[in-house]
């Protein structure tokens, strides 16, 4: 069960795309959350976590 991360730049300090769960880990602040979108295919469920996690971290946590 082989886990592959890509690195998700300019998402807090830092952030990973999950290629085997399929979600976003974003580490800002001391904090870390998870997210999970799956409102289509694999690219749009990407993007649309990215710009969420955007979002959340520009609510000024």
């Amino acid at each position: 069960s082989d886990v592959s991360y890509d690195e998700v730049k300019n998402v807090g300090e830092y952030a990973v795309w999950n290629n085997k769960d399929k979600n976003i880990s974003v580490f800002y602040k001391g904090l870390q959350f998870q997210l999970y979108v799956d409102v289509g295919d694999e690219a749009t469920n990407k993007s649309k976590a990215i710009t969420l996690a955007q979002k959340i971290i520009n609510e000024k946590l």
